[in-house]
């Protein structure tokens, strides 16, 4: 997950740089599913960090390196349709996804991250 994310902020202002320990950190301790998307020759190309809160499912961090993963990962959460009502992702400012949804129906609030 560190590399990708590194490619991912590299095409960002302001992104932070990631030690291992900030992961340590900042991941570990909210016990955060992960789902990795990885191409045809193996290669990880986005992953997701999420959990599940009362039917909800909770999308900390949605990061894609090229539209195969956008695809992948999309199709991931969309399996667990049975398990949650909503969704509340965190993605890029500039991400297409809600043009990219059939009837998008839902707010797009936009704020800095203020994870503790």
């Amino acid at each position: 997950m560190q590399e990708m994310y590194q490619r991912f902020a590299s095409s960002y202002c302001g992104m932070l740089d990631r030690s291992l320990d900030w992961w340590d950190y900042h991941v570990k301790p909210f016990n955060y599913k992960v789902g990795v998307y990885r191409n045809s020759e193996d290669n990880p190309r986005g992953y997701v960090l999420y959990q599940f809160k009362d039917r909800m499912l909770e999308v900390e961090e949605y990061i894609i390196l090229d539209e195969e993963a956008r695809i992948g990962l999309w199709n991931f959460l969309c399996q667990h349709d049975s398990m949650v009502d909503q969704i509340k992702m965190r993605v890029a400012e500039d991400d297409r996804l809600p043009y990219l949804l059939a009837n998008p129906n839902g707010e797009e609030p936009r704020q800095p991250s203020s994870r503790k």
